[in-house]
């Protein structure tokens, strides 16, 4: 069956001030597809991230989204979950109040969200963790917790910006088996990483390199 186009990118040019992080990029991704961005620190691969996520549209070119200018999206309506490579969340709130909120707003009934909150949580060992604030975390549960917020949303796309940091090796183990899951039921992930391992090799299905910020190669 042939695979419906998510991105298309034309001549995808990004400056910060003078400096041009890449320039006049061409590339497609697919439905279904995991894509690993790579390329050396400041060739752009977070950048590229926050223009598919939407949430940078100062770029001079076009990137459509299933076929639709990407600037023309309403962010609201994009199906995307974001995994920042910083994490992100409230100082007031405990690990579970933080899947709690967003189980809710994305949409799951109460009953639901507790059922996913406590499957997540024993499948990345965060059950000890339900009460401590984010800023008591080390950073390598920090991180699997800013992952079990980006598996709480229901998208269709899901983007991360070196996800595998200050993990150890039987979490990224899960982690990609996660992924795979996720794959397999149609979803997208689009990922960087400088971290490479036998896992994500067998879970990638296509390398998007930066190169001197003009090329683009596949």
């Amino acid at each position: 069956m042939e695979k419906r186009m998510l991105y298309k990118s034309f001549n995808l040019t990004k400056s910060f001030g003078k400096k041009v992080v890449f320039e006049r990029l061409s590339f497609e991704i697919f439905e279904g597809e995991c894509v690993l961005i790579e390329g050396p620190n400041g060739s752009g691969k977070t950048t590229l991230l926050n223009i598919l996520s939407k949430f940078d549209i100062d770029y001079q070119g076009e990137v459509l989204f299933r076929g639709v200018d990407l600037k023309k999206e309403n962010l609201k309506d994009l199906p995307i979950s974001f995994l920042p490579d910083e994490p992100i969340y409230y100082e007031a709130l405990t690990v579970k109040e933080h899947m709690k909120l967003v189980a809710i707003t994305y949409g799951y009934s109460k009953k639901e969200a507790q059922s996913l909150i406590d499957s997540i949580s024993v499948v990345l060992d965060l059950k000890d963790y339900h009460n401590f604030f984010p800023s008591w975390l080390s950073k390598g549960t920090k991180q699997k917790f800013m992952i079990a917020l980006s598996l709480l949303k229901r998208f269709d796309v899901y983007i991360a910006d070196e996800p595998f940091a200050n993990l150890d090796s039987k979490t990224i183990l899960t982690f990609c088996e996660i992924l795979e899951t996720l794959k397999e039921c149609g979803k997208t992930i689009i990922l960087t990483s400088h971290q490479k391992n036998e896992h994500l090799e067998k879970l990638v299905d296509r390398n998007i390199i930066l190169a001197k910020g003009r090329n683009l190669k596949r």
